[in-house]
Parts: C-alpha cells; structure tokens; sequence
C-alpha cells in the first residue's frame, strides 16, 4: 500500500511479499505461506497488490488461504504507466482517485 508518511501514522498494518521496492518477482515459498496465514488469521477478504505485478503472487495466497474467494485490488504505484497512457489522458490525480477508490474497497 503507498501511503504518504507511514501506515502506521493512519493506524494501518500490511504484510507484504517483499520490502520496499524489489527486483525479485518470485516470493519464497516461507513469505507464500505466511501471507496466507495471515488471510486466514485476519479473516481477509482482500488482497492487495500494485499494477506492475502479473497477479501470480497474490492468486498463490489466496489459493493457500481458507478464503479462496478473497478477491485482489490493486493500487497503482504510476511505476508502469506509458507515454500512451497520458497521452489517453491519463494525470497522477486521476491515478491518486482510483487508487482511492482501491483503498476503500481493501478496507471494507
């Protein structure tokens, strides 16, 4: 989740497959299975991820959870976003509104 400041100046905790920015794409199979632990633990119903991720890492944690219907939400980190894309019209603060409406959807 990409906050300004740090989650916990919002009361938010998040578990997360890699620190910080990661060039790895594979999670270990120990983070795999702590991740779903912590679905089951925490009776999540969401998982979530940014958009450069091809949805591989969060797929595995859902389907090793007890909650195979949690759904994935991503958040747009603009990391991946193309000449196209702005061209299209796309702008940070309508980027920023849509990862809004990511974070409500996570939180509910």
């Amino acid at each position: 989740m990409l906050l300004s400041g740090s989650s916990e100046d919002y009361g938010l905790k998040y578990f997360a497959a890699f620190t910080g920015c990661s060039a790895e794409s594979e999670a270990s199979f120990n983070t795999i299975v702590f991740l779903a632990e912590k679905v089951n633990e925490l009776n999540l119903q969401r998982v979530c991820q940014i958009e450069s991720g091809n949805g591989k890492i969060a797929k595995t944690v859902i389907s090793n959870s007890k909650n195979r219907k949690a759904k994935i939400v991503t958040f747009d980190s603009l990391q991946s976003t193309t000449k196209e894309q702005i061209k299209k019209g796309t702008t940070y603060l309508n980027a920023m509104e849509k990862n809004l409406d990511a974070l409500k959807e996570a939180l509910n």
